[in-house]
C-alpha cells in the first residue's frame, strides 16, 4: 500500500491517546499556539505627506482564530475517519501488517485484516478486520485478541488494544465514553452499547461463559448488522 501523508493519520492518533487518557493514561495532545494576525501596512508612514493632507485612517486587523488542537469527529454519526486511513494509521503509525482489499461477504462491500503480536506479550496476537463499503466508509470492525497457546487471555492486555480499536471507530468526542463502558464490560459473555449511530459489542466465542482464550470486540453500523 503507498503511505498516505503523516497529516492523515493523525485523526485516529489523537483519538486513540484521549481513549488511553480514558482507560488510566496521562497522554493528552500538546496544545497549539494562537497565530497572530497580519500587521497593518506601514506603506502610507514612507511618505511625508503634504501640510494640507488630511490624515489617513488607521486600520487594525483583526487577530486570526487559533486552530483546533484535537480534529472534530466528521460526521457527528458513524465512523468518523474513512477505512484507507484508519488502516493506514495501524500500518504506519503502529505497524500491523495488513492483507489487501478483498471482497466482503455482503454484496459490494470490501474487507481488510490487519495483526500483530502484542509487543507487550508475544503469545498473544492482535488481529482486526475493517468492512468498508463502496464509498471507503466504514460499516463495521471486527477486532480478535487471542492467546495461541490457548491459555486465558490477560483481560488488562487486550484492553490496550481494544481501546485502541475504540478511539478509531468513535473518535475524539465519543471515544472516552464507549472506552469507558468497554473496561467495565470487556470479559462479559455478551454485552452491548449504542453511542454516535453506531453498535458496540463486546463478546466471547459462541457457547462460553467464562473468559477463555479469546476475546472479541465489535464495532459496526445498524445497517450493517442488520444485512448481516
Amino acid at each position: 500500500m503507498r503511505p498516505l501523508p503523516r497529516a492523515s493519520v493523525t485523526g485516529p492518533l489523537f483519538a486513540v491517546a484521549l481513549i488511553a487518557s480514558a482507560c488510566g493514561s496521562s497522554a493528552a495532545p500538546t496544545p497549539v499556539a494562537r497565530v497572530a494576525g497580519p500587521s497593518p501596512t506601514a506603506a502610507a508612514a514612507t511618505a511625508s505627506p503634504e501640510p494640507s493632507a488630511t490624515p489617513r485612517a488607521t486600520t487594525t486587523a483583526a487577530p486570526t482564530p487559533a486552530p483546533t488542537a484535537v480534529p472534530s469527529a466528521s460526521p457527528a454519526t458513524g465512523f468518523p475517519f474513512s477505512a484507507d486511513v484508519v488502516v493506514a494509521y495501524y500500518i504506519q503509525a503502529v505497524g500491523f501488517a495488513c492483507d489487501e482489499w478483498a471482497p466482503a461477504d455482503l454484496p459490494g462491500h470490501q474487507q481488510r485484516s490487519c495483526g500483530q503480536a502484542d509487543p507487550d506479550n508475544q503469545a498473544a496476537d492482535e488481529t482486526f478486520v475493517v468492512t468498508a463499503d463502496p464509498t471507503n466508509t466504514i460499516v463495521d470492525v471486527m477486532g480478535i485478541y487471542e492467546h495461541r497457546d490457548g491459555s486465558t487471555v490477560d483481560r488488562a492486555a487486550a484492553l490496550k488494544f481494544f481501546a485502541s480499536l475504540v478511539g478509531a471507530s468513535f473518535g475524539v468526542s465519543d471515544g472516552p465514553e464507549a472506552a469507558v463502558w468497554l473496561k467495565d464490560h470487556l470479559g462479559a459473555a455478551d454485552a452491548t452499547f449504542e453511542l454516535r449511530g453506531l453498535r458496540l459489542d463486546t463478546f466471547l466465542p459462541e457457547g462460553e461463559s467464562a473468559l477463555g482464550s479469546q476475546l472479541f470486540v465489535e464495532i459496526a453500523t445498524p445497517a450493517y448488522r442488520a444485512a448481516t
